[in-house]
């Protein structure tokens, strides 16, 4: 059940998309591996209540989660890829992931969230298409719990070209498998406008909203455990060479509900050689 404590609300979507995760960009060229590192800064600016007010953190608390990944996508033919993601979370203290049941105090912790594996299609012409993307039941126990859920996530994509404009969207369910008769499962939208000023720099706005739905206990919904965020995320798309790009965003949550008021830092580096 999602809280309204700033540490709750933060520590809960951090599990949940412990970096960008599911990116909104095509499948690669056939025959074509992808290798991405990145790395994803989260901290907490406070928290969203039930009507949506912005409640502030308590004095001298600063949750933050940072999150080193990769990804890597492989081109099985013109318009379909498939690939893998593997996350390391690192919260810090303040996150409150982990209790000391000794010195009755919260402790810094890290480990591997739970990695996913993911198809996505897009016609080549017309850009549109589909994905699936799931979240397996595995990872450290301290980050993932000892019975994690199956995430199964899936949804459409768009991307296209018109001149010096890229446009690319997602849309997505999320279906988690119920864990000792609690479930809850998410929705997603997001939506990001490029231009290019070169061949080279591509600078973006993006915006991604995400719900998560009422919260069941035995099939019984939760009373105000439903909440969403709305957040915009500026940044800029660098092709270093043919083999080489980069990425950098800035993510600020704008609006929510029942969850953690965030900002964040994200930059990847993608390398692509074909096979």
């Amino acid at each position: 059940m999602k809280r309204t404590s700033s540490l709750a609300a933060l520590s809960a979507l951090a599990v949940t998309s412990p970096s960008m995760a599911f990116d909104v960009y095509l499948p690669v060229a056939p025959k074509t591996i992808e290798a991405d590192l990145m790395f994803t800064h989260q901290a907490a600016l406070g928290s969203y209540d039930m009507d949506g007010k912005k409640q502030d953190l308590p004095s001298g608390v600063s949750p933050a989660l940072e999150t080193p990944s990769l990804q890597v996508k492989y081109g099985i033919m013109d318009g379909l890829d498939a690939g893998f993601q593997l996350d390391f979370g690192m919260y810090n203290k303040d996150m409150g992931k982990k209790f000391n049941e000794t010195t009755f105090e919260s402790e810094a912790v890290s480990g591997l969230e739970a990695p996913s594996v993911f198809v996505k299609y897009a016609h080549p012409e017309f850009g549109a298409g589909a994905f699936v993307n799931v979240g397996l039941p595995m990872g450290s126990e301290d980050i993932v719990g000892k019975k994690p859920a199956t995430a199964i996530e899936g949804g459409l994509i768009y991307g296209k070209t018109f001149g010096q404009v890229v446009v690319n969207a997602t849309a997505s369910y999320t279906f988690n498998t119920e864990v000792e008769k609690v479930k809850q499962d998410a929705m997603e939208v997001k939506a990001q406008g490029q231009f290019n000023v070169n061949e080279q720099v591509g600078p973006y706005l993006g915006l991604d909203y995400s719900m998560d739905f009422e919260e069941t206990v035995d099939g019984t919904a939760t009373k105000d455990s439903d909440s969403y965020l709305l957040t915009v995320y500026p940044g800029t798309n660098y092709k270093i060479n043919d083999a080489f790009a980069a990425e950098i965003a800035v993510p600020v949550t704008v609006m929510g509900k029942n969850d953690g008021a965030l900002w964040g830092v994200y930059a990847g580096v993608y390398y692509s050689i074909g096979l």
